[in-house]
C-alpha cells in the first residue's frame, strides 16, 4: 500500500444531522430527511451501493459552497463525518460540471466488502476505510487521461472499473460536455484494489458514462456513440455487445420516446426503463422481458437488487395540460404483466429539487432492510437537496409475469 494514512488535515469535520419527519400529504406515507443545512447532501450515483450491507451506514457528496468532499452517515444517530479532503479543480462529472473543487464528483464507489470508498482526487485514485479513515492511494490514471465515468467495485470486492478519455479534448468540450458521436479515444479499464494493477478491458469511442459490474466476471456499460443502449462485456475485456438498444431514430433534441437510459444490474438480469417500458434482460442470453406503464412515464427507474419490487421517479402532470413538468414523485408498480397497460401507484406526491445537475435527481434505491426508499429530496427552507427516506414497509413484492 501506498500513503496508508489520513489524509484529512485535521481532526475529521463532524457534523451532527437531526432527522426531520412528516407524512406524504396525498398518501400518508412517513417520511424522514435525514440531511439539512445549507449544503446539497446527495448519495453515490444509484446505481452502485451507497450504503453498507446492513444499510447502518449511508456514503454521500456534500456539496457546500466551491467544496465537493464525501462523508459517511450514521442513520442511527445522525452524525456525519469527512471522509476525503481533496482539492481537484472542476471534479464535475464531464456533463454537469459543477464550479467547485474536491473529489470527482458522482465517481465514486463504495467497497461493500472492505468498508472503503474509492474516490478520484486528479488522476490519484484513493481508498478511505470509513470506520479508521486510513486513506491508501492505489494508483495513479496518467496526466493526458481524464476520469470521465460513474464506476463501481465488483461484488468480491477485488476490482474497480472505471472509463478515461484524452483530457485535451474532454477540457475543450463544449458546455454540457461532447457529444457521444464525437468521441474518440475512450477507454474502459479495470483496476485491482489489493495491488493497484490496473489493465484496459476495452478501448472505444463513446465516452461510457456509466460503467459498473452485473456481477464479478461481467461488466455493463453504456452507450453505443450514436444511440441509447445497455451493453456488456466481462473482466477478460476484447469483445462487449448490445443487449438493449433504442427503437426509432437518434433524432436531435431530447431522448427518443422509446430508447433505454437508466438501468440497474439486479440477481435477476438487467432492470431498465424506456420512458414507457419497464424491461428486464438477461445478461448471458440476452432476452428481454418488457412491460408497459400506463399514465407516468419513467424517469428513473428505480434500484432493487433483487428485482422484487419495482418502483420508478418521474414527474406529476400538471392540471391544466396534463404534461409531466410538475414536482417530482415515485410510483411502485403492484404487478407487471405482458400485454396490458401496467397502472403504477403514486407513493411520494411531489417534491421539488434544487438545481438542474445530479445533485438534484431522486434517483430512488431501496435500503436493505426492504422497509424504505432512500431518494434526494429538496428542503425548501434552505434551497438545498438531501438524503431521505420513505416508508414502503407495507409494500409486497411486485407480481411479475414471465416467460
Amino acid at each position: 500500500m501506498i500513503n496508508s494514512v489520513s489524509r484529512l488535515e485535521s481532526q475529521p469535520e463532524t457534523i451532527e444531522f437531526s432527522p426531520r419527519e412528516w407524512s406524504d400529504p396525498r398518501t400518508g406515507r412517513r417520511l424522514r430527511q435525514l440531511t439539512s443545512g445549507d449544503a446539497h447532501c446527495y448519495p453515490l450515483y444509484y446505481f452502485i451501493p451507497t450504503f453498507t450491507e446492513d444499510g447502518a451506514t449511508i456514503v454521500f457528496h456534500r456539496w457546500a459552497g466551491d467544496s465537493i468532499q464525501m462523508y459517511r452517515l450514521d442513520v442511527a444517530t445522525g452524525q456525519a463525518r469527512r471522509l476525503t479532503s481533496a482539492k481537484t479543480p472542476r471534479p464535475g462529472y464531464p456533463l454537469f460540471l459543477q464550479p467547485a473543487s474536491g473529489v470527482y464528483d458522482q465517481m465514486s464507489a463504495l467497497n461493500t466488502v472492505t468498508r472503503e470508498l474509492i474516490y478520484f482526487d486528479g488522476n490519484e485514485l484513493h481508498a478511505v476505510h470509513l470506520d479508521t479513515l486510513t486513506d491508501r492511494l492505489v494508483c495513479t490514471v496518467p496526466a493526458d487521461r481524464r476520469p470521465s465515468g460513474q464506476t463501481g467495485v465488483s461484488p468480491d470486492g477485488r476490482f474497480f472499473v472505471f472509463a478515461h478519455m484524452d483530457r485535451p479534448f474532454l477540457d475543450t468540450a463544449p458546455a454540457g460536455g461532447p457529444r457521444r458521436a464525437d468521441a474518440r479515444g475512450g477507454v474502459i479499464e479495470m483496476v485491482n484494489l489489493e495491488n493497484g494493477r490496473s489493465r484496459q478491458l476495452l478501448c472505444l469511442n463513446p465516452g461510457n458514462t456509466h460503467v459498473h459490474f452485473q456481477d464479478s466476471s461481467r461488466i455493463v456499460f453504456c452507450h453505443p456513440p450514436t444511440e441509447n443502449g445497455i451493453m456488456v462485456a466481462d473482466i477478460n475485456g476484447n469483445w462487449y455487445t448490445h443487449i438493449r438498444t433504442q427503437d426509432g431514430p437518434n433524432l436531435p433534441g431530447p431522448l427518443p420516446i422509446e430508447a433505454t437510459s437508466h438501468y440497474q444490474t439486479t440477481r435477476q438480469g438487467i432492470a431498465y426503463e424506456m420512458r414507457t417500458r419497464l424491461g428486464l434482460c438477461d445478461p448471458y442470453t440476452y432476452e428481454c422481458q418488457e412491460y408497459l406503464v400506463a399514465e407516468y412515464p419513467v424517469t428513473h427507474i428505480g434500484r432493487d437488487p433483487e428485482a422484487r419490487m419495482w418502483f420508478f421517479d418521474t414527474k406529476q402532470p400538471d392540471p391544466g395540460t396534463g404534461i409531466h413538468t410538475g414536482p417530482r414523485c415515485i410510483c411502485y408498480m403492484p404487478e407487471l404483466r405482458f400485454n396490458q397497460p401496467n397502472v403504477p401507484v403514486v407513493l411520494l406526491s411531489g417534491t421539488i429539487t434544487w438545481g438542474t445537475g445530479q445533485h438534484s435527481h431522486l434517483h430512488p434505491v431501496l435500503m436493505p432492510d426492504r422497509n424504505e426508499i432512500l431518494f434526494v429530496t429538496g428542503d425548501e427552507r434552505t434551497r438545498t437537496n438531501h438524503l431521505c427516506l420513505l416508508d414502503v414497509s407495507d409494500l409486497p413484492d411486485t407480481i411479475r409475469e414471465s416467460k
